[in-house]
């Protein structure tokens, strides 16, 4: 068994005692698998075969503090709400926006990888389901991997602290807002908007972002994707 039980402030609680590799077998984690669990603090959990996130499937779950699934294309509601310690969550093959219930009350994060994200069925994407219950996770992040988003609606968040910001789609995003600024996304004090970030685009997109609305206030911020970590 992966897990026992102890009593914690009267209350019982499970325990998770990690074997080797055992990671790489799982496909499915179902609903409530994990919620309530209590891994080894600083835990990171990297499952190179897992495909589908069920439904809380992760909910209060605490000690964990990194999150990949590079083949994932399924993600259920609150699937990783309440947990407390999580910084990173990488899921680059996930085809579509993360729930806005997914980060419910999570205010640690610092890094969210999307790279295959296309937005809705009308190519947008509601960026106030980044953090779509508080504002202090969105104020966190540094990270932001959005793979080939069209458009960015609902711009309610300011990413005050964001370093790091990849774009994947062949034309520069547009807002429903004449600038960045004024859209809500970035934070005029944040690093990238002072000229100590990047934001990751085409090649063949730097020169059509630089003079975009929006984004030429940005000039100087445009690096490759291409021959960058970014690379896919």
């Amino acid at each position: 068994a992966f897990f026992n039980t102890h009593a914690q402030n009267g209350s019982t609680m499970q325990k998770l005692i990690l074997g080797t590799d055992w990671m790489d077998n799982v496909h499915e984690i179902e609903k409530f698998a994990f919620s309530g669990m209590y891994f080894p603090s600083g835990t990171e959990l990297d499952f190179p075969n897992l495909t589908t996130i069920a439904v809380r499937a992760f909910t209060f779950c605490r000690g964990v503090v990194s999150i990949k699934a590079e083949d994932c294309t399924s993600v259920g509601e609150y699937c990783f709400s309440d947990m407390n310690h999580l910084r990173e969550l990488r899921l680059p093959s996930l085809p579509y926006m993360l729930p806005s219930t997914a980060l419910y009350s999570v205010s640690t994060l610092t890094t969210l990888v999307l790279s295959s994200i296309t937005g809705s069925s009308s190519t947008s994407v509601n960026l106030g389901n980044v953090a779509n219950y508080t504002g202090s996770s969105a104020s966190r992040i540094t990270t932001l991997d959005l793979g080939y988003v069209q458009r960015f609606t609902n711009h309610q968040r300011e990413f005050i602290r964001l370093e790091t910001l990849v774009l994947r789609y062949g034309a520069p995003v547009s807002f429903s807002a004449t600038t960045v600024y004024a859209a809500g996304f970035l934070s005029p004090d944040c690093p990238i908007a002072q000229g100590n970030g990047k934001i990751y685009v085409p090649t063949a997109l730097i020169s059509a972002y630089e003079q975009a609305t929006g984004w030429s206030d940005f000039a100087g911020c445009f690096e490759a994707i291409e021959g960058s970590d970014w690379e896919i």
